[in-house]
């Protein structure tokens, strides 16, 4: 797995300066620990996950609302398990592919604004990934991306 974990640390390291946020601050953020990468054979295609660790951080065991999309919220910790594909198919067109522990979730034509109104940017800030990052990732047309997206 070593190969997998160096290609997720390439695809979601950023310079700490850009987690910053008014009132948050990296040093308040602990990154967990990544036991494990693997891709979840549920998803076709399938989706690189990880096995998180939180024990360092308060996020381990502080029950919180996670607030996700069309009004879907998740109560409890940072998941153990995620794993999240985020496309961008347009100007303001986004699909997205998430694992949450053993929750497996897909929605296909997200706005920014949905996305930003999320607590994803929270818990990827703590993971080391600046939200707007993936966001103003380059356009994927549609039809170029439908073999990525094509239902299990």
């Amino acid at each position: 797995m070593p190969c997998l974990r160096r290609r997720l640390e390439q695809r979601l390291s950023l310079s700490a300066g850009s987690l910053e946020k008014p009132g948050m601050s990296t040093a308040m953020m602990v990154e967990p620990g990544i036991v494990c990468c693997q891709f979840d054979n549920a998803f076709q295609p399938h989706l690189l996950a990880m096995e998180l660790d939180w024990r360092d951080s308060d996020w381990a065991t502080t029950t919180r609302t996670w607030v996700l999309f069309d009004g879907l919220q998740f109560i409890g910790p940072a998941p153990r398990r995620f794993g999240m594909e985020l496309l961008r198919h347009g100007v303001d067109a986004f699909s997205i592919r998430m694992l949450w522990n053993n929750t497996r979730l897909a929605w296909p034509d997200l706005k920014r604004g949905q996305i930003a109104h999320t607590s994803l940017g929270e818990l990827l800030a703590a993971m080391g990934t600046d939200l707007n990052y993936l966001l103003d990732q380059p356009i994927i047309p549609l039809e170029s991306a439908r073999p990525l997206l094509k239902a299990g």
